[in-house]
């Protein structure tokens, strides 16, 4: 298990096929155990990436579609420190 920061560029890897896209779809498997990072605004950089591409004509729909039924990333918050009470 190791502990991985994903941009948004690492993160279209799983829905677009391009150079370096076996090695992300490794890495977000749910077995290997891997503890995965993103910044906030990733969501809506990958989302505005992939309709670009889409609409370009890079991506067709039908290309989408194995990519579309994979499991999303699982995006949660991590605690914040506390201040203690007094």
């Amino acid at each position: 298990m190791a502990v991985y920061f994903l941009d948004s560029s690492a993160v279209v890897k799983r829905y677009a096929q391009e150079t370096g896209s076996a090695w992300v779809e490794l890495l977000t498997d749910p077995q290997a155990g891997h503890h995965l990072y993103l910044a906030r605004i990733t969501a809506v950089e990958v989302v505005a990436a992939v309709a670009r591409r889409q609409r370009g004509g890079a991506l067709s729909a039908v290309a989408m579609m194995p990519y579309s039924s994979r499991p999303s990333l699982q995006c949660t918050s991590p605690e914040r420190p506390r201040a203690s009470p007094g």
